[in-house]
């Protein structure tokens, strides 16, 4: 009587290896692969790999996308553009949550004019209280597009973190920052700044006073 019983046990033993050797592993589980079949030639190809990211939001792609977002290529270093838009809308498709930190890495550490506006945008439309500090340090940046940007986006936030970096800007020795805090009230329309905006009529530089009797 107990022969079927053990018969049935071997069998039972014997099946499980030959299930696990039918479950073939998804390649894309592999973070590499993942990555780079975001850019396959193969249409099919690049679909499931963004049907993964969505589902399964793997936290080890994200340094990959942070790293292709900042490529740089050719000479003097231009920025990678070729596949930048594709790793973006990787990025795009994990909770703004989890991305949070890296999309404010990306901003602070491109160098580009195009990808900052985008960002800044991007990050924008959460209402997150903790974007409000990185925009402000782009009101100090080279590029008058991006401050432009940066100063119209706080225009609409009325946060008190902003005037403070404003008046240090207006103070700062460096006669440019100076200009770049009287830009940035010309947006923020801010009637706190009025009299330290007077005051920099008697600036020491030149330059200063010319772009103060202008915004005025």
């Amino acid at each position: 009587m107990r022969r079927p019983c053990l018969i049935y046990i071997c069998a039972l033993l014997l099946a499980a290896p030959l299930a696990a050797q039918g479950q073939k592993e998804n390649p894309l589980e592999n973070t590499k692969t993942l990555f780079n079949s975001l850019t396959e030639s193969d249409p099919a190809k690049r679909e499931a790999a963004f049907d993964y990211v969505k589902n399964k939001r793997p936290e080890d792609l994200i340094p990959y996308l942070k790293k292709a977002i900042l490529a740089k290529k050719g000479f003097f270093f231009a920025p990678d553009y070729s596949n930048r838009t594709v790793h973006i809308n990787a990025l795009k498709l994990y909770p703004f949550t989890e991305s949070l930190k890296w999309w404010i890495e990306i901003l602070q550490e491109t160098d580009s004019s195009m990808m900052k506006i985008e960002i800044m945008n991007y990050i924008t439309e959460s209402g997150h209280r903790s974007i409000v500090m990185p925009i402000v340090e782009e009101l100090r940046n080279n590029f008058f597009i991006v401050r432009q940007e940066a100063a119209r986006i706080l225009r609409g936030k009325s946060n008190d973190r902003v005037y403070p970096v404003i008046l240090s800007m207006m103070n700062d020795p460096n006669p440019a920052v100076r200009i770049y805090a009287i830009d940035a009230m010309n947006y923020l329309y801010d009637s706190r700044f009025n009299n330290e905006l007077i005051n920099m009529i008697y600036d020491s530089d030149a330059g200063v006073r010319i772009r103060v009797i202008k915004s005025i």
